[in-house]
Protein backbone atom coordinates (compact mmCIF):
# COMPACT_ATOMS: atom_id res chain seq x y z
CA UNK A 1 0.00 0.00 0.00
CA UNK A 2 2.66 2.35 0.55
CA UNK A 3 4.18 1.54 -2.98
CA UNK A 4 0.98 2.28 -4.06
CA UNK A 5 0.19 5.75 -2.79
CA UNK A 6 3.71 6.73 -4.14
CA UNK A 7 2.86 5.90 -6.83
CA UNK A 8 -0.55 7.21 -7.23
CA UNK A 9 1.48 10.71 -5.84
CA UNK A 10 4.28 10.41 -8.66
CA UNK A 11 1.96 9.40 -11.43
CA UNK A 12 -1.52 9.83 -10.89
CA UNK A 13 -2.80 12.39 -13.95
CA UNK A 14 -5.89 14.67 -13.85
CA UNK A 15 -6.69 13.86 -17.42
CA UNK A 16 -8.60 10.49 -15.71
CA UNK A 17 -11.97 10.46 -14.09
CA UNK A 18 -9.97 9.23 -10.86
CA UNK A 19 -7.09 11.49 -11.14
CA UNK A 20 -9.14 14.56 -11.86
CA UNK A 21 -11.35 13.95 -8.63
CA UNK A 22 -8.16 13.22 -6.54
CA UNK A 23 -5.72 16.08 -7.41
CA UNK A 24 -8.72 17.93 -7.61
CA UNK A 25 -10.27 17.25 -4.20
CA UNK A 26 -12.80 20.07 -2.87
CA UNK A 27 -12.11 18.89 0.81
CA UNK A 28 -8.93 17.92 2.81
CA UNK A 29 -7.63 14.80 1.92
CA UNK A 30 -5.33 13.96 5.24
CA UNK A 31 -6.10 11.26 7.37
CA UNK A 32 -7.89 13.44 10.44
CA UNK A 33 -10.77 14.27 8.11
CA UNK A 34 -11.54 12.56 4.70
CA UNK A 35 -8.62 10.35 4.61
CA UNK A 36 -8.48 10.19 1.10
CA UNK A 37 -5.31 7.88 0.69
CA UNK A 38 -7.44 5.45 2.45
CA UNK A 39 -10.55 5.90 0.34
CA UNK A 40 -8.75 5.50 -2.45
CA UNK A 41 -6.49 2.50 -1.71
CA UNK A 42 -9.57 0.02 -0.42
CA UNK A 43 -11.39 1.47 -3.53
CA UNK A 44 -8.24 -0.86 -5.49
CA UNK A 45 -8.02 -3.25 -2.64
CA UNK A 46 -12.21 -4.35 -2.84
CA UNK A 47 -11.36 -4.88 -6.46
CA UNK A 48 -9.13 -7.37 -5.75
CA UNK A 49 -11.27 -9.32 -2.96
CA UNK A 50 -14.31 -8.92 -5.36
CA UNK A 51 -12.47 -10.71 -8.25
CA UNK A 52 -13.46 -8.08 -10.55
CA UNK A 53 -9.85 -7.64 -11.26
CA UNK A 54 -7.49 -10.47 -12.41
CA UNK A 55 -5.12 -7.87 -13.65
CA UNK A 56 -4.81 -6.15 -10.38
CA UNK A 57 -4.87 -9.14 -8.67
CA UNK A 58 -1.59 -10.72 -10.57
CA UNK A 59 0.10 -8.04 -8.98
CA UNK A 60 -0.90 -7.68 -5.33
CA UNK A 61 0.54 -10.04 -2.73
CA UNK A 62 1.42 -12.73 -2.18
CA UNK A 63 2.85 -11.74 -5.91
CA UNK A 64 5.65 -9.19 -5.77
CA UNK A 65 6.22 -7.62 -9.17
CA UNK A 66 8.16 -4.19 -9.91
CA UNK A 67 6.99 -0.42 -9.68
CA UNK A 68 6.66 -0.04 -13.26
CA UNK A 69 3.97 -3.46 -13.55
CA UNK A 70 2.50 -2.63 -10.09
CA UNK A 71 1.31 1.03 -11.39
CA UNK A 72 0.24 -0.25 -14.78
CA UNK A 73 -2.15 -2.92 -13.12
CA UNK A 74 -3.26 0.15 -11.21
CA UNK A 75 -3.75 2.69 -13.94
CA UNK A 76 -5.64 0.30 -16.29
CA UNK A 77 -7.59 -0.57 -13.02
CA UNK A 78 -8.61 2.96 -12.51
CA UNK A 79 -9.66 3.80 -15.81
CA UNK A 80 -11.52 -0.06 -16.28
CA UNK A 81 -13.44 0.11 -13.35
CA UNK A 82 -13.64 4.43 -13.15
CA UNK A 83 -17.47 4.41 -12.01
CA UNK A 84 -16.62 1.47 -8.88
CA UNK A 85 -13.44 3.73 -7.92
CA UNK A 86 -15.73 6.99 -8.07
CA UNK A 87 -18.53 5.86 -5.72
CA UNK A 88 -15.88 4.13 -2.83
CA UNK A 89 -13.80 8.36 -2.96
CA UNK A 90 -17.36 9.78 -2.22
CA UNK A 91 -18.14 7.08 0.91
CA UNK A 92 -16.11 7.70 4.16
CA UNK A 93 -13.85 4.70 4.81
CA UNK A 94 -15.52 2.16 7.01
CA UNK A 95 -12.94 0.11 9.21
CA UNK A 96 -13.60 -1.71 12.29
CA UNK A 97 -10.20 -2.43 13.79
CA UNK A 98 -10.56 -5.79 16.12
CA UNK A 99 -7.66 -5.29 17.85
CA UNK A 100 -8.60 -1.66 19.75
CA UNK A 101 -10.90 -4.17 22.04
CA UNK A 102 -7.90 -5.40 24.07
CA UNK A 103 -7.78 -1.49 25.19
CA UNK A 104 -11.66 -1.60 25.92
CA UNK A 105 -10.93 -4.62 28.09
CA UNK A 106 -8.52 -2.66 29.88
CA UNK A 107 -11.26 -0.02 30.83
CA UNK A 108 -14.06 -3.02 31.28
CA UNK A 109 -11.96 -4.85 33.65
CA UNK A 110 -11.35 -1.56 36.20
CA UNK A 111 -15.15 -0.65 35.99
CA UNK A 112 -15.91 -4.33 36.87
CA UNK A 113 -13.93 -4.49 39.83
CA UNK A 114 -14.62 -0.87 40.87
CA UNK A 115 -18.89 -1.77 40.75
CA UNK A 116 -18.59 -5.38 40.68
CA UNK A 117 -21.85 -5.48 38.61
CA UNK A 118 -23.12 -6.43 34.84
CA UNK A 119 -22.07 -3.58 32.30
CA UNK A 120 -24.68 -1.95 29.49
CA UNK A 121 -22.11 -1.16 26.40
CA UNK A 122 -22.61 2.24 24.27
CA UNK A 123 -20.68 2.92 21.36
CA UNK A 124 -20.13 5.68 19.68
CA UNK A 125 -19.00 5.13 15.76
CA UNK A 126 -19.60 1.48 15.70
CA UNK A 127 -19.14 0.85 12.39
CA UNK A 128 -20.16 -2.88 12.17
CA UNK A 129 -19.85 -3.05 16.02
CA UNK A 130 -17.21 -5.53 16.11
CA UNK A 131 -15.59 -3.87 19.47
CA UNK A 132 -18.79 -4.05 21.28
CA UNK A 133 -18.00 -8.05 21.61
CA UNK A 134 -14.21 -7.27 23.74
CA UNK A 135 -16.11 -10.08 26.03
CA UNK A 136 -16.39 -12.89 23.27
CA UNK A 137 -12.57 -12.34 22.27
CA UNK A 138 -9.73 -13.76 24.18
CA UNK A 139 -7.46 -11.09 25.52
CA UNK A 140 -3.60 -11.84 26.78
CA UNK A 141 -2.96 -8.96 28.44
CA UNK A 142 0.56 -9.47 30.30
CA UNK A 143 0.33 -12.12 32.25
CA UNK A 144 -3.15 -12.29 33.06
CA UNK A 145 -5.71 -13.64 30.19
CA UNK A 146 -9.87 -11.64 29.90
CA UNK A 147 -12.77 -12.60 28.16
CA UNK A 148 -13.47 -16.27 26.14
CA UNK A 149 -10.26 -18.03 26.78
CA UNK A 150 -11.75 -20.73 23.77
CA UNK A 151 -12.72 -17.75 21.42
CA UNK A 152 -10.96 -17.73 17.92
CA UNK A 153 -10.40 -14.16 17.87
CA UNK A 154 -7.22 -13.90 19.75
CA UNK A 155 -5.24 -11.10 20.40
CA UNK A 156 -1.80 -10.64 22.46
CA UNK A 157 -0.97 -6.67 22.33
CA UNK A 158 3.22 -6.29 23.22
CA UNK A 159 2.54 -5.18 26.87
CA UNK A 160 4.26 -2.40 28.91
CA UNK A 161 3.81 -0.68 32.20
CA UNK A 162 1.46 -2.28 34.76
CA UNK A 163 -0.17 -5.57 35.53
CA UNK A 164 -3.82 -5.34 34.32
CA UNK A 165 -6.46 -5.88 36.83
CA UNK A 166 -9.08 -8.81 36.40
CA UNK A 167 -12.74 -8.91 37.64
CA UNK A 168 -15.32 -10.58 35.99
CA UNK A 169 -16.80 -8.88 33.01
CA UNK A 170 -20.53 -9.84 32.49
CA UNK A 171 -21.80 -7.55 29.25
CA UNK A 172 -25.69 -8.07 29.23
CA UNK A 173 -26.48 -5.49 27.03
CA UNK A 174 -24.75 -3.85 24.15
CA UNK A 175 -25.73 -1.00 21.31
CA UNK A 176 -24.23 1.40 18.92
CA UNK A 177 -24.45 3.79 16.46
CA UNK A 178 -22.64 5.26 13.24
CA UNK A 179 -24.05 7.53 10.47
CA UNK A 180 -23.21 4.82 7.93
CA UNK A 181 -23.55 1.58 9.84
CA UNK A 182 -21.97 -1.78 8.37
CA UNK A 183 -25.32 -4.18 8.76
CA UNK A 184 -23.65 -8.13 9.89
CA UNK A 185 -26.72 -9.42 7.64
CA UNK A 186 -24.92 -8.43 4.16
CA UNK A 187 -22.36 -10.65 3.40
CA UNK A 188 -21.05 -7.46 0.67
CA UNK A 189 -20.08 -5.17 3.95
CA UNK A 190 -17.48 -7.83 5.00
CA UNK A 191 -15.47 -7.63 1.73
CA UNK A 192 -16.45 -3.25 1.87
CA UNK A 193 -14.38 -3.74 5.89
CA UNK A 194 -11.83 -6.18 4.31
CA UNK A 195 -11.04 -3.94 1.32
CA UNK A 196 -9.58 -1.15 4.03
CA UNK A 197 -6.99 -3.78 5.71
CA UNK A 198 -4.29 -4.62 3.59
CA UNK A 199 -3.93 -7.55 1.77
CA UNK A 200 0.01 -8.06 3.21
CA UNK A 201 -1.54 -8.13 6.49
CA UNK A 202 -3.12 -11.96 6.51
CA UNK A 203 -3.71 -12.05 9.94
CA UNK A 204 -6.16 -8.80 10.18
CA UNK A 205 -7.87 -9.99 7.19
CA UNK A 206 -8.32 -13.86 8.93
CA UNK A 207 -9.16 -11.78 12.91
CA UNK A 208 -12.08 -9.57 11.26
CA UNK A 209 -13.40 -12.34 9.76
CA UNK A 210 -13.78 -14.35 12.89
CA UNK A 211 -14.83 -11.47 14.61
CA UNK A 212 -17.92 -10.92 12.11
CA UNK A 213 -18.85 -14.63 12.75
CA UNK A 214 -18.83 -14.13 16.08
CA UNK A 215 -20.77 -11.13 15.79
CA UNK A 216 -23.28 -12.65 13.53
CA UNK A 217 -24.02 -15.40 15.77
CA UNK A 218 -24.69 -13.36 19.56
CA UNK A 219 -28.31 -13.41 20.01
CA UNK A 220 -29.76 -10.47 21.18
CA UNK A 221 -27.96 -7.73 19.00
CA UNK A 222 -29.73 -6.08 16.81
CA UNK A 223 -27.27 -3.86 14.62
CA UNK A 224 -25.53 -0.81 15.05
CA UNK A 225 -27.81 1.85 14.92
CA UNK A 226 -28.06 4.46 11.82
CA UNK A 227 -27.93 7.76 13.74
CA UNK A 228 -25.88 10.98 14.66
CA UNK A 229 -23.95 10.49 17.92
CA UNK A 230 -25.36 13.54 19.97
CA UNK A 231 -29.05 12.33 19.24
CA UNK A 232 -28.54 8.46 19.82
CA UNK A 233 -26.73 9.46 23.39
CA UNK A 234 -29.13 11.98 24.41
CA UNK A 235 -31.72 9.30 23.81
CA UNK A 236 -30.39 6.63 25.73
CA UNK A 237 -28.82 8.21 28.55
CA UNK A 238 -32.41 10.24 29.46
CA UNK A 239 -33.40 7.55 31.59
CA UNK A 240 -30.83 5.74 34.32
CA UNK A 241 -30.75 2.31 34.49
CA UNK A 242 -30.47 0.37 38.03
CA UNK A 243 -28.33 -3.19 38.38
CA UNK A 244 -25.91 -2.50 35.54
CA UNK A 245 -22.64 0.01 34.97
CA UNK A 246 -23.19 1.58 31.83
CA UNK A 247 -20.47 2.07 29.94
CA UNK A 248 -20.24 4.61 26.93
CA UNK A 249 -16.99 3.87 24.59
CA UNK A 250 -15.43 5.31 21.51
CA UNK A 251 -12.23 4.48 19.77
CA UNK A 252 -10.43 6.50 17.01
CA UNK A 253 -13.69 8.18 16.23
CA UNK A 254 -13.94 11.24 18.20
CA UNK A 255 -11.57 13.11 15.62
CA UNK A 256 -14.07 12.41 12.98
CA UNK A 257 -17.26 13.98 15.43
CA UNK A 258 -18.17 17.77 13.84
CA UNK A 259 -17.00 19.71 16.80
CA UNK A 260 -20.66 20.81 18.35
CA UNK A 261 -21.60 16.95 18.11
CA UNK A 262 -18.59 16.24 20.17
CA UNK A 263 -20.04 18.51 22.72
CA UNK A 264 -23.35 17.16 23.27
CA UNK A 265 -22.11 13.84 23.96
CA UNK A 266 -19.88 15.33 26.41
CA UNK A 267 -22.83 17.07 28.20
CA UNK A 268 -25.20 13.65 28.00
CA UNK A 269 -22.20 12.10 29.54
CA UNK A 270 -21.89 14.63 32.04
CA UNK A 271 -25.46 14.73 32.75
CA UNK A 272 -25.58 10.97 33.20
CA UNK A 273 -22.72 10.98 35.55
CA UNK A 274 -24.70 13.69 37.61
CA UNK A 275 -27.70 11.28 37.78
CA UNK A 276 -25.32 8.06 38.82
CA UNK A 277 -25.56 6.19 42.10
CA UNK A 278 -23.83 3.70 43.30
CA UNK A 279 -26.76 1.57 42.04
CA UNK A 280 -26.45 2.93 38.58
CA UNK A 281 -22.99 3.85 37.97
CA UNK A 282 -22.09 5.40 34.77
CA UNK A 283 -18.48 5.10 32.88
CA UNK A 284 -16.89 7.00 30.00
CA UNK A 285 -13.74 5.01 28.46
CA UNK A 286 -12.29 6.77 25.55
CA UNK A 287 -9.04 5.57 23.12
CA UNK A 288 -7.99 8.95 21.53
CA UNK A 289 -5.30 10.56 19.59
CA UNK A 290 -3.89 13.46 22.17
CA UNK A 291 -0.55 13.93 20.39
CA UNK A 292 1.50 11.93 22.13
CA UNK A 293 2.75 8.62 21.35
CA UNK A 294 -0.48 5.91 20.10
CA UNK A 295 -3.89 6.99 21.38
CA UNK A 296 -4.57 7.81 25.17
CA UNK A 297 -6.79 5.45 26.94
CA UNK A 298 -8.85 7.88 29.42
CA UNK A 299 -11.47 6.35 31.93
CA UNK A 300 -13.89 8.57 33.87
CA UNK A 301 -16.40 7.00 36.33
CA UNK A 302 -18.94 8.54 38.31
CA UNK A 303 -20.84 9.04 40.79
CA UNK A 304 -17.38 9.71 42.30
CA UNK A 305 -16.67 11.45 38.80
CA UNK A 306 -12.65 10.43 38.79
CA UNK A 307 -11.39 10.64 35.20
CA UNK A 308 -7.74 9.76 34.47
CA UNK A 309 -5.86 8.40 31.90
CA UNK A 310 -5.25 4.99 32.71
CA UNK A 311 -2.66 4.12 29.67
CA UNK A 312 -1.38 4.34 26.46
CA UNK A 313 -2.10 1.93 23.39
CA UNK A 314 -0.71 1.63 19.26
CA UNK A 315 -3.62 3.09 17.13
CA UNK A 316 -4.11 -0.84 15.88
CA UNK A 317 -4.02 -2.39 19.50
CA UNK A 318 -0.14 -3.87 18.49
CA UNK A 319 0.87 -2.52 21.83
CA UNK A 320 -0.77 -1.52 25.17
CA UNK A 321 1.19 0.33 27.92
CA UNK A 322 -1.03 0.33 30.88
CA UNK A 323 -0.20 3.03 34.00
CA UNK A 324 -0.49 1.95 37.86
Amino acid sequence: MARICTLLAERLESSDPVGQTVLNWPGEPTSKTDALALRLAGALHSLVIGGSDSVLAAAYPPNNVGDDDLWSAVSHALKLHSDHVLNMLDSPPQTNEVRRSSALMCGLLQVARQFGMPIELLELGSSAGLNLFADHYRHSLGTHVAGDLTSNVSLSPQWRGAEAVLAPVEIVSRAGCDLLPVSLGDAANLQRLQAYVWPDQTDRVERLQHAWNIASKVRGFAGVDKADAAEWLEARLRTPHEGVARVIFHTIAWQYFPADVRQRCLSAIEAAGASASLRAPVAHFSMEADGGVGAAMTLTTWPEGNSRMIGRVDFHGRWIELFD
